[in-house]
This record gives structure tokens, C-alpha cells and sequence, in this order.
């Protein structure tokens, strides 16, 4: 099969790692897949086999990246996305895969719908549950994929049934058992250094990072001899933050490490409860 993945830009979070292994998983087995991106987008964080096809200004698709990574409007990015898939002919791909919310507006758009698979990893309306006109827009927007009666499948129980989202199909996201294991030494060992506790930090708020840092705050009040590792922190945040610190552990090698360095992971999430929450999975 020939098979197309439309997204709004590359990022960092798990959400697409996932679609670069399901890309790399569905070439091994013989299938052609593309990825097809805005060109303001970052590259790839997550490696991928499958080809990236850049969209420029006008809607045209190259091979070819021919602009630097900048911050674009998600407007213009789904004008842009919907543009290029009504260039490419109704033959070229069996498969569209569909991720990000945002972007099946534009396949619809491109009258793509009838060959949409929706890879659900969230209940994205949430993410946009703050003050203000174009937060609301793009929670109706959000909501509204839910409602396009696409082939839909989610990652995780919580979503068959969650507020405007309906499917009876589940896909759980996989985890790497070479790049994530325990630390033998340390589970064995009595360890003699400090206590370490750790967590992925976020930006967003419903991430729960700066609960976290509260937390950890008191009990070191208690405990003296602990540290909080936050992987992808920014240490400008925590300057005067004792025994926390802060790491940029780049690529899934690395970040397996950062796991096995810990004695304990904190997670503080507190939305969409029994979602699939990678970091806890991973560490």
C-alpha cells in the first residue's frame, strides 16, 4: 500500500515518535509511506524511514525543504495542508493516515475521507481549553474531527467511549524493551547517594511539572539528602531551585538512561486519566 501521513509540523513529544516507529514498522513490511508537512515545521525529532514531503507558501509539495524552521499560524498551516492535498491526484495513496485533530479538516477538505484511518492519541479539545476567541475556534475545530464518522481508532481504552469521541477499535503504542529496561545494579544495591526523584518536565499546565516542583520543595524540607532530575527542563527556571537539575536527554538511548538513573519517577498529569501517559510506561 501507498500510504500518506498529513501533519501540521514535527515535535518533540511522544505523540510522534509513535508515527515515526508506525512508519518505519509499516515500510519494513513492504508498504511505501510518506509524511507530508508544512516546510516552516522543524525537521523530524524522531528518526523515520518514510520520505517527508515540504509544502511551501503556495500549496506545492517538494522533496525538497527550501525554508528554515519558524513559528506559523495553525490557520495558514491547515490552508496550506489542504492546498497540497488537493494537488496530489486521488490515486497516488491508498492510506491517508490522520493524527493530529487540525489536520482532518484539510482532508476532508481534499475529499480524502473515504481512505482515512484516524490514529486518536488524545482528546485534543482539551488542549485548548483556555481563555480567548482563537482557543475556542480551535476547540470546535478539534471537536468536530470526532464527528466526521472516519475509520477511527485510539491508543488506549479511556478513548472509546471519552466526551465527543466514539470508536471500538484500540491500538496500543509499543515500548522499545532494548532502550527501556531497569537498572539491575541499582534495583540490587543499596544506594548510598541521594535519593533521586525525576520527571519529564512541560510547559503546558496540565502537565503537572510545577506540582511537582512544590512537591519536591517540601520534601526536601524532611528529607535533605534528595535531588529532582527533570529531563528537557530549562535550568534558567530552577536557577535558584537547590538540588534540582535539569537534563537534555536527546534520542530514546539517552533517555532510557535518564530512566535508570532515577529511584523514583513522578507524574503529575491530571487530565484524561488512564490515557496512555508515555514517560510512566518508559521509566
Amino acid at each position: 500500500m501507498k500510504i500518506l501521513i498529513p501533519v501540521l509540523g514535527f515535535g518533540r513529544a511522544g505523540g510522534y515518535r509513535v508515527l515515526s516507529k508506525l512508519a518505519d514498522e509499516l515500510i519494513k513490511l513492504g508498504h511505501s509511506v510518506e509524511f507530508i508537512c508544512p516546510e516552516g515545521s522543524e525537521d523530524p525529532y524522531f528518526p523515520t524511514l518514510a520520505k517527508i514531503l515540504w509544502i511551501d507558501n503556495i500549496g506545492s509539495v517538494s522533496p525538497d525543504k527550501k525554508k528554515s524552521p519558524k513559528k506559523e499560524n495553525v490557520f495558514s498551516i491547515q490552508q496550506k495542508l489542504t492546498q497540497a492535498l488537493r494537488k496530489i491526484p486521488q490515486s497516488s495513496y491508498d492510506v491517508i493516515i490522520a493524527n493530529h485533530s487540525l489536520t482532518t479538516l484539510p482532508i476532508r477538505r481534499a475529499g480524502l475521507v473515504h481512505k482515512t484511518l484516524y490514529y486518536v492519541q488524545a482528546y485534543e479539545p482539551e488542549f485548548y481549553d483556555s481563555p480567548g476567541i482563537k482557543n475556542r475556534i480551535l476547540s470546535y475545530l478539534s471537536t468536530g474531527s470526532y464527528k466526521m464518522n472516519l475509520f477511527t481508532v485510539v491508543n488506549g481504552q479511556t478513548y472509546l467511549n471519552y466526551k465527543a469521541l466514539r470508536s471500538s477499535r484500540v491500538l496500543y503504542p509499543g515500548i522499545d524493551f532494548n532502550l527501556f529496561y531497569p537498572n539491575a545494579k541499582r534495583l540490587l544495591e543499596e544506594n548510598e547517594g541521594p535519593i533521586i526523584i525525576g520527571t519529564i518536565g512541560r510547559k503546558e499546565p496540565n502537565k503537572g511539572t510545577r506540582y511537582i516542583v512544590e512537591a519536591f520543595q517540601k520534601i526536601k524540607k524532611n528529607i535533605p539528602n534528595v535531588e529532582l532530575h527533570i529531563a528537557f527542563g530549562e535550568p534558567l527556571e530552577f536557577i535558584d531551585q537547590k538540588d534540582i537539575h535539569c537534563f537534555q536527554p536527546h534520542g530514546d538511548e539517552a533517555l532510557g538512561g535518564f530512566y535508570r538513573s532515577l529511584d523514583y519517577y513522578i507524574c503529575a498529569s491530571y487530565v484524561q486519566i488512564g490515557a496512555f501517559h508515555y514517560p510512566v510506561v518508559e521509566a
